[in-house]
């Protein structure tokens, strides 16, 4: 919104994939994030310089993101990587892993410029195991339709306790999070998804294939 009074509409495809800012935290990676403070960041209004195509007058506005619905699917980007210095000379890159706990659920409805249901169910996490931006590996920790945790690490997948040691792994190392969308059986529109059907290859195929480039 402009400070004349215009509104602007502007849609932004991001696919299903929301990238989240890591606050800094001066180099410390012990301070501590929970994913909605992040959401809510992300989603809070903000003042911007703009033009307004209106008036022509470059003044500050007010700039803020709403979903237009609830995606099926949501995939959370967390920002682990910065790239700090001003020139090649001190130019270096960080990892950040700072513990972003992990609600088992989250509710979106605040976010959403519709009527839509938007309540979450976390389904899977994409960990980057290294505390280095220069080189780590990637695993999958999946929640199955028994409740029980499993660790996809390349051809070797074995159960996890889900103890404090598997939250805390999950919690600073987790960089891609997938969220899947509760559906309630007395509202369930044709051609709704379960939860075990999210763990088909193709699904998350199509996922992927919606989303954009990620960025650091």
């Amino acid at each position: 919104m402009y400070k004349c009074g215009i509104k602007s509409l502007s849609p932004d495809e991001v696919g299903r994939m929301i990238s989240l800012a890591i606050p800094s935290s001066n180099g410390s990676n012990t301070k501590s994030f929970d994913l909605v403070s992040l959401l809510k960041s992300y989603f809070a209004e903000e003042v911007i310089e703009k033009t307004c195509f209106s008036c022509f007058y470059n003044n500050r506005a007010k700039r803020m993101a709403q979903l237009c619905k609830a995606p099926r699917a949501l995939v959370l980007h967390l920002k682990r990587f910065r790239v700090t210095g001003t020139n090649y000379t001190n130019f270096r890159k960080e990892k950040i892993s700072c513990p972003v706990s992990l609600p088992g659920t989250i509710d979106l409805e605040e976010f959403c410029s519709g009527l839509d249901e938007a309540e979450y169910k976390l389904q899977s996490v994409v960990r980057h195991n290294s505390a280095s931006a220069n080189y780590g590996h990637y695993v999958a920790d999946v929640l199955l339709q028994s409740g029980k945790w499993v660790c996809f690490n390349d051809s070797n997948v074995r159960e996890l306790d889900d103890g404090l040691n598997d939250t805390i792994r999950r919690e600073k190392q987790g960089y891609i999070l997938y969220y899947v969308k509760k559906v309630h059986r007395s509202n369930s529109p044709p051609g709704a998804i379960n939860l075990w059907q999210c763990l088909s290859w193709e699904f998350w195929l199509s996922i992927v294939r919606d989303s954009k480039h990620i960025e650091w």
